[in-house]
């Protein structure tokens, strides 16, 4: 999600609660289970969201519950229970009150973009819609990859600012946004020998905001908290 957008949430949310009004307001519309299997459950959990000012339609999250996300809190905003974490945002539809078909299409719409963004393995799920997001413990934790913040400045191309961007202001996902998102392909999740456990989890991302156009192999032993970046071909 655009962390701008998650910021005016956030702040619109303390400032309703704060003046206990606003017209702020979540409801659960809708919820689909995705895949499950024993010990893990991935849902696509949709929500009416009113926030005065700034936005009213439909959101969808693509969410997982495991024994390992048993303490999660709960997400009002994302219209999540306990014990369910968020995984990503998947695309909404903006209008208020929305029909009944236009809820029940737009979770089909997040469902088949969900299928679309999620790769699992026997042990893992990877999520790689713009940002890359691994789990091999269940959901109670992810090795992000952001290729606006992971990439070197002076291997990319950057993209117009729009005027909302002031000095200061960190607007580096705008290199990644809309057609210069980037693709992850080729997941893979190995566990490494020895103890205690630990994981090397690489795919190849692709984008046109990388300025010599080369995709990249991006590769982690320690869950993200660094990565190598290896450009390939010519």
């Amino acid at each position: 999600m655009n962390d701008r957008v998650t910021a005016i949430r956030a702040l619109l949310g303390a400032a309703c609660a704060a003046l206990a009004s606003c017209g702020v307001s979540y409801e659960r519309t809708g919820q689909a289970v995705l895949h499950e299997r024993p010990g893990l459950t991935l849902a696509v959990v949709q929500v009416y969201e009113s926030l005065p000012l700034h936005y009213y339609g439909l959101r969808h999250t693509l969410a997982c519950r495991s024994p390992a996300t048993a303490d999660a809190t709960a997400h009002r905003s994302e219209g999540l229970d306990p014990g369910w974490k968020v995984v990503g945002q998947l695309p909404g539809v903006p209008g208020q009150s929305p029909s009944r078909s236009t809820r029940e299409k737009g979770m089909a719409d997040a469902v088949a973009a969900s299928r679309h963004a999620l790769v699992d393995g026997d042990d893992w799920i990877a999520w790689r819609e713009r940002v890359l997001r691994v789990s091999v413990d269940g959901c109670r934790s992810f090795a992000e990859f952001v290729p606006w913040r992971a990439l070197a400045p002076a291997d990319i191309d950057p993209a117009p600012r729009p005027d909302f961007c002031k000095p200061g202001m960190d607007c580096r996902d705008i290199d990644f946004a809309d057609r210069r998102e980037a693709t992850y392909s080729d997941v893979a999740v190995e566990r490494l020998p020895g103890e205690p456990p630990r994981w090397r989890i690489g795919a190849v991302m692709r984008s046109i905001a990388l300025k010599d156009g080369r995709p990249r192999r991006v590769t982690t032993d320690d869950l993200g908290a660094t990565w190598r970046v290896e450009p390939l071909g010519e």
